[in-house]
């Protein structure tokens, strides 16, 4: 264990997969320091030069070292209250409408999801104080937890840099550096409430093609793909074409996602379409990670 007192904080090493920090304010002082939010240990980290050393420590590169921020949600499933937790990363904000794509929630659901939650309910819920919340839930709280959701800009992070450890709150002063691998695979097979954003390729199908051949120097595309229907997790999407990929920008941001539409099937099989009731919009209107690739390998085999 190295000392607090010079570096700011102190860690252990309790095995391969993980390394336990505990941090402290100052070298003048041994007592714990606690941090409220992801917003307030990132201040923290700054003032102790906390990146550098640890990555010194752990023989990475600071870019290499990260945190991840867990927020609990509250929501109502046929009248009754429900939790979730979404881990995301610390600067990104939890988009509902993945969280309804993902975990297979209906409107109404979505739609009466918040994270207005009072710190007495946090704590009652999760066993954790306010900035203490994580993926790392014992085991009698994770039963009345719907789901535990890592979002995509997470799962994304977490392949751009596959060596990349990132700081989960153990408490307000103690927190486990984990390999975002095997934090999920350990997570994973602990129960099957713990949930990735899902691979669209091998998910996602083709229920009704609307093609249409198109002028490539004036589309971008030789192929036109709006109005096709698509099925994911159980839910079909009628989708519009998606954007061509830019060079030097990220596939995560909405721009560069294909727009959706959840569609809902009569008893006749007609499509009725959601109404986005919050923007006053015709279509509810939803992105998904699409792209014109993608489309093209759900096209059937050509005769």
């Amino acid at each position: 264990m190295q000392n607090g007192s010079e570096t700011g904080y102190s860690i252990s090493r309790p095995g391969l997969d993980r390394v336990i920090v505990e941090y402290f304010p100052d070298a003048s002082d041994n007592t714990a320091h606690a941090t409220a939010t992801c917003a307030n240990k990132v201040r923290w980290w700054e003032a102790i030069d906390f990146k550098r050393k640890f990555a010194r420590d752990c023989d990475r590169k600071a870019e290499h070292i990260g945190m991840i921020k867990t927020v609990l949600f509250s929501y109502l499933s046929k009248g009754q209250e429900q939790y979730l937790l979404a881990s995301t990363l610390p600067e990104t904000k939890v988009d509902r409408d993945e969280l309804r794509i993902e975990l297979g929630l209906s409107a109404e659901e979505t739609q009466s999801i918040t994270h207005r939650l009072g710190d007495a309910s946090i704590e009652k819920i999760t066993g954790r104080k306010r900035g203490a919340v994580s993926p790392l839930l014992d085991s009698e709280y994770l039963t009345g937890i719907s789901a535990v959701y890592f979002t995509r800009d997470l799962i994304d992070d977490a392949a751009f840099s596959p060596e990349k450890l990132y700081d989960v709150p153990r408490s307000l002063t103690v927190s486990e550096f984990w390999n975002a691998a095997s934090l999920f695979t350990s997570l994973q097979q602990k129960s099957s409430k713990y949930k990735t954003a899902g691979n669209f390729e091998d998910e996602c199908e083709m229920i009704d093609l609307k093609l249409k051949k198109a002028d490539p120097a004036k589309a971008g595309y030789g192929l036109l793909f709006g109005g096709s229907i698509v099925k994911y997790r159980g839910q079909e999407f009628q989708v519009t074409n998606p954007p061509m990929e830019k060079e030097g920008v990220s596939r995560r941001r909405k721009q560069l996602l294909c727009t959706a539409f959840p569609i809902f099937r009569g008893e006749k099989g007609n499509i009725s379409y959601e109404r986005d009731q919050e923007h006053q919009k015709m279509k509810k209107q939803l992105f998904l990670p699409l792209t014109y690739g993608l489309l093209e390998k759900l096209l059937p085999p050509s005769e």
